[in-house]
């Protein structure tokens, strides 16, 4: 901290008065000006706040108790939806002094600010509801050719009445509307819960769209199984092909992944339990695997990793 600094301590006192991020606003807009100028950002984007951890003395760091990091830097981004590559962002320093810095912090503000550079692109941008609703609709698409799709508060006004209502809705109900512009989606997923969706978009993303399948019913335990498995199985199946990892390791990849190749070959595994036929009677160890031709149990300790030559030759 003596030694780094991003710009003159001469003038930052006669700057700070004017912009509360004068200490290191230079360096910020050239790496921000760098985001905008080499990456092009996909189809959709995402608008949110990112909240940096930040313990040192700042008189616009936040103090938000229900975080992991309880002190904060927040930081408005604009990202790309599908890369997750920042585009543009903006420091949230509070009210500003009186100045060219002064800037409005409302949602529909800040929206149209990170999205100057991709005006009248068609673009669609995916936001929470602090930033979401009806007038950010209607000027992003009547002036700068942009849709939007996120929730919205329940105390906008410009809601129709029975839709922010719960009173007498059964669960898991939806209510659909829709206008010129924008179709609007209540949900009741519980009871006392109500979320409200909006979008102006005319192809809602997959991912985003609200679907109700009666027929298939799934526990959440299953589901969380299912998508942690699917979010980690590339890695396990990269990791499975490493011969430097130790061969007990890479069994249970195979295993996992059932992948085919030699080492899950030579070995099979059933829902017996067997005692390991190579271990000593003290340590009793149990196993599932066992021998695919002579049904003999083993651990995995004493498993024997052969190539698909010697395995073949070995089954002639």
């Amino acid at each position: 901290m003596r030694c780094l600094r991003f710009d003159s301590k001469d003038t930052r006192e006669e700057r700070i008065k004017l912009d509360k991020l004068a200490p290191i606003r230079e360096l910020f807009d050239i790496v921000v000006g760098t985001f905008k100028k080499y990456y092009s950002v996909s189809q959709y984007v995402t608008i949110d706040e990112k909240l940096e951890a930040f313990r040192g003395r700042c008189n616009f760091r936040q103090y938000i108790p229900s975080k992991p990091n309880k002190y904060v830097i927040k930081i408005y981004a604009l990202t790309d939806a599908k890369m997750f590559y920042t585009h543009t962002m903006e420091v949230y320093v509070g009210k500003q002094p009186n100045g060219p810095n002064q800037v409005d912090n409302s949602g529909l503000a800040l929206v149209l600010r990170l999205s100057e550079n991709i005006y009248n692109t068609g673009r669609n941008i995916t936001c929470d509801n602090f930033f979401t609703s009806i007038p950010l609709i209607d000027k992003l698409e009547s002036q700068h050719k942009l849709t939007v799709i996120g929730t919205i508060r329940k105390n906008k006004r410009e809601l129709p009445k029975h839709f922010t209502e719960i009173r007498g809705r059964a669960e898991k109900s939806s209510l659909f509307g829709h206008r010129g512009n924008c179709s609007l989606v209540s949900y009741v997923p519980k009871k006392g819960k109500n979320v409200l969706l909006v979008s102006s978009s005319t192809m809602m993303p997959r991912s985003m769209k609200i679907q109700n399948n009666p027929n298939k019913k799934i526990s959440r335990r299953v589901f969380l199984e299912s998508l942690a498995y699917d979010l980690v199985n590339p890695q396990l199946r990269r990791r499975a092909l490493i011969s430097s990892l130790p061969r007990n390791i890479r069994l249970r990849l195979t295993e996992i992944c059932k992948l085919d190749g030699p080492e899950s070959a030579a070995t099979s595994k059933n829902n017996k339990v067997g005692r390991c036929g190579y271990c000593s009677s003290k340590k009793n160890r149990k196993t599932r695997y066992n021998c695919a031709t002579c049904k003999k149990y083993f651990c995995l300790e004493h498993a024997v990793t052969v190539c698909p030559d010697c395995y073949g030759e070995a089954q002639n």
